[in-house]
């Protein structure tokens, strides 16, 4: 799983060898393989359909941000205000560090298998220029999230586009078959559940296709919106993969 931090004024040589999660966090300089952010907490429903006050005459929510329709957590905010008052006049390099080890505890990984990012876009900008330094093809459903394929295009790497099915159904089998049509280094794009068709992709048979993939594909699995589908029999977060040592997925959260 893959978060990312700032690399500008550094220069990221290219490898020889075939790409893996490892090497990508380490042309980064921080260390081994990577891990996204967001916690398992349960899942929580309001359960009245009234107008909060706040959200009175308000402008709508952005749900493509992800904004949460009930407001800031209360001691979320209360740790927010507390962090100012305490360290806003300090680097946070002390309490990131801390926080690294409680969320690789969290995950079951270790602390350098997370990288943190200005958001997860940063973390995707961050992917493209590995896949460039490779001169990986980038393949992804259509219609998906766009700004991997963005950064992508800007980095001129070449961009395979699969359409979705009828039902909006990825098609991992033509995924698939395009990827294996490429020579060289291959970066899958598979946001799951996908954005904007809200479909989730069956675990079985995508765990299947990474644990057999060749060692030059790399999967980027997009997982923005992994909460939503925690309840679903057919999902499962490719962090599991990762806590069996597999080391050809990034995981973005």
């Amino acid at each position: 799983k893959l978060m990312s931090s700032k690399t500008r004024g550094q220069t990221m040589k290219t490898l020889d060898m075939q790409p893996s999660r490892r090497q990508f966090i380490q042309q980064l300089g921080l260390g081994v393989a990577g891990l996204g952010l967001a916690t398992n907490a349960p899942l929580v429903f309001a359960n009245s359909t009234a107008t909060l006050p706040f959200r009175q005459n308000a402008a709508p929510l952005l749900l493509h941000w992800n904004e949460n329709s009930l407001g800031m957590s209360p001691n979320a905010l209360s740790a927010a205000k507390t962090a100012i008052e305490n360290c806003g006049n300090r680097y946070p390099d002390a309490a990131v560090d801390d926080f690294k080890l409680k969320l690789a505890d969290l995950h079951n990984v270790k602390p350098e298998q997370i990288i943190f990012g200005n958001g997860s876009t940063e973390v995707l900008q961050a992917i493209a220029t590995y896949a460039a330094q490779n001169n990986a093809t980038m393949v992804e459903p259509s219609p998906t999230f766009g700004d991997l394929n963005g950064y992508c295009k800007a980095e001129n790497l070449k961009v395979i586009q699969v359409l979705v099915g009828q039902n909006f159904e990825m098609n991992l089998a033509a995924l698939k078959k395009q990827a294996m049509a490429q020579t060289g280094s291959v970066l899958l794009n598979i946001c799951n559940p996908n954005n904007p068709t809200g479909n989730i992709v069956d675990f079985t048979t995508l765990f299947d296709w990474i644990n057999n993939a060749p060692g030059t594909h790399m999967f980027l699995l997009d997982e923005a919106y992994f909460d939503y589908a925690q309840t679903n029999a057919r999902y499962k977060s490719g962090l599991e993969l990762i806590n069996q040592g597999k080391d050809n997925i990034v995981i973005t959260r």
